[in-house]
């Protein structure tokens, strides 16, 4: 599911949301929506404590519903502020030596 529909900002609901699909022999049976409150200031700072990458805009997606991941013109300056580009890299190899 797209990470859109953690927060709807058509009704301001800020439980994250995931859905349950039933297969059958034939194919999709039935799809059933559920949503879970969480505590948004301890995501965000988890985030945050773990630098995770772009989490000033994880944040507004958090707390807003705004979200940038189709604006290349903004993440390209959040990139090069913030030199993203050669940070990443490490970012992901902590990962490959859990």
């Amino acid at each position: 599911m797209n990470h859109f529909f953690a927060h709807s900002k058509l009704n301001n609901d800020r439980r994250a949301q995931y859905a349950i699909l039933e297969i059958d022999e034939i194919g999709l049976a039935d799809v059933d929506f559920r949503k879970v409150t969480y505590n948004l200031d301890q995501e965000v700072s988890l985030a945050r404590n773990i630098s995770l990458p772009y989490a000033e805009l994880y944040s507004e997606m958090i707390y807003d519903g705004r979200v940038y991941t189709h604006n290349q013109e903004i993440l390209k300056k959040i990139n090069q502020k913030n030199n993203y580009l050669n940070a990443l890299r490490p970012f992901l190899d902590s990962f490959s030596e859990e």
